[in-house]
């Protein structure tokens, strides 16, 4: 007896200790897993083609290679803001009246915290363009005083200080940045100083310079900017500057409050997943008496932030689901995941691209290109049949959609086509692929005899459709550079 009780308690001795080692592997095993869900590894092994059929709205039998564009909202940022629209139909009185103000200082604060600034000198606007007009009509520009853009500034945005000056009998002075695009094998140096140096060649040469708009990222080039040392080269001149951050948002870090800017906007329906309409205006406190929003309504009088947040009766949906969107990036692993997928895929893809259409990245520092977006010179046979202008650009466009499914940007520069493509998180390589073979055959089709009905005489530059309303535009010509 004594024997059998000595073995019945080693086997529950062994049982419990095979328990014991079973139940810690299991706890182990649980943190492993669990750890590896919740991982960036695993949520950038999920981005791409799972994210588009999953995450998004996007028709997948078009191919989206143009985020920059418009952006694209995911499902849970889009139920987000349905919520709320519904709950305004439930009671548009209670929604407007008690919930909106604190809904609309909340998400300022969310985006504040996001790019790094006081809360109390940031406001909603509708996007990049609306912020900017909202800032050139507030200033007290007088006869003679200039404004400082560039070729490479955006065309709504040159058109809008054209507007200005002629209305304010002001100057608009153009900086004409130039790339060595000519010799598609060839090789060249550039520096950033170049930039920076043409920027206080210019400032010297115009001391009547009031303000200069600065690009982050340029929308039809891609280029990222040395914005620190550009604002420096303004303020060392006593120069304003308002930097046109469009692309900024989801694409580079931000640091407003340290960044020395006058005025900075931004959108969040670009890279930033939030829905269309949704951008922020930056202004430092000591010009925000000054600035008005583009409709003045009920709360004209009560403050920089309260100006801009009831124009009427609108819409704020979109702003109401700003942390979802917020949330949403974060769910990602945040900036630096999402920048290891898209800049990985936007160098690959780029390269690819100027292989297979024997052509040319645009010829820049790596520093200098925009981490989601490039663009690469399109077959000299497109560029010929469709014409390096405004118009050749928007047919080549309608063109690759309507024919071969695929949304994608052209633009022109220097007297050639570009394409201009963006990566992002719902993007693999297969859309390039995809892109790079429709580009081949809309070629072919040109080849063959196809002649897209195109006036190649259009607009050839984003400056020139309304330069005859300006009096005084000095010409970008006398700042043509060789270099960036």
């Amino acid at each position: 007896m004594e024997f059998l009780t000595r073995i019945v308690s080693s086997v529950a001795q062994f049982c419990t200790f095979f328990l014991l080692v079973a139940y810690v592997g299991v706890i182990k095993m649980s943190n492993i897993v669990l750890a590896y869900l919740l991982s960036p590894g695993l949520k950038k092994s999920l981005f791409g083609k799972f994210l588009l059929l999953h995450e998004f709205y996007l028709d997948s039998n078009i191919t989206h290679v143009n985020n920059g564009s418009f952006g694209a909202v995911p499902k849970r940022v889009m139920e987000e803001r349905l919520k709320h629209l519904y709950e305004e139909e439930g009671c548009p009185d209670g929604c407007i009246f008690y919930k909106s103000t604190d809904r609309w200082l909340e998400a300022v604060k969310s985006v504040a915290n996001f790019i790094n600034c006081d809360h109390r000198d940031l406001v909603f606007v509708n996007n990049a363009t609306q912020g900017i007009n909202a800032i050139l009509r507030s200033l007290d520009l007088k006869e003679g005083d200039s404004v400082l853009v560039t070729n490479q500034t955006y065309g709504a945005v040159s058109m809008t200080t054209q507007e200005v000056c002629h209305s304010k009998k002001a100057n608009l002075v153009v900086l004409n940045l130039t790339f060595r695009t000519s010799d598609l094998g060839g090789h060249s140096d550039y520096y950033v100083v170049d930039i920076v140096g043409q920027y206080r060649k210019v400032l010297q040469e115009n001391p009547n310079i009031k303000i200069a708009i600065i690009d982050h990222i340029t929308s039809s080039s891609a280029l990222l900017l040395p914005v620190k040392k550009l604002l420096k080269a303004c303020h060392d001149h006593g120069v304003m500057a308002l930097v046109d951050g469009a692309h900024a948002p989801g694409q580079v870090s931000l640091e407003i409050d340290s960044l020395d800017a006058d005025f900075y906007v931004g959108n969040l329906h670009k890279w930033m997943f939030a829905p269309r309409g949704t951008a922020f205006l930056w202004v430092h406190k000591k010009y925000q008496s000054q600035i008005n929003p583009l409709a003045v309504s009920w709360n004209h009088s009560l403050g920089f932030q309260m100006k801009f947040l009831l124009q009427g009766t609108e819409d704020q949906s979109n702003i109401f689901a700003v942390e979802a969107a917020l949330q949403y990036h974060y769910h990602l692993g945040g900036l630096e995941n999402i920048q290891s997928h898209n800049m990985a895929l936007c160098h690959w893809a780029s390269n690819m691209l100027a292989s297979k259409w024997q052509t040319e990245t645009l010829p820049i520092p790596d520093n200098m290109r925009a981490p989601y977006m490039a663009c690469i010179r399109l077959p000299q046979e497109i560029g010929i049949a469709y014409g390096a202008t405004r118009p050749g650009e928007s047919k080549a466009r309608k063109d690759l959609f309507e024919r071969y499914s695929i949304c994608v940007a052209v633009t022109c520069i220097q007297s050639s086509l570009w394409c201009r493509i963006s990566c992002h998180v719902y993007n693999c390589e297969d859309d390039y692929k995809k892109l790079a073979e429709g580009v081949l055959r809309l070629k072919q089709a040109i080849i063959n005899g196809y002649r897209p009905p195109v006036d190649k005489h259009g607009l050839n530059s984003q400056l020139s459709s309304a330069a005859t309303s300006v009096d005084n535009i000095t010409s970008s010509e006398n700042y043509a550079s060789e270099r960036l």
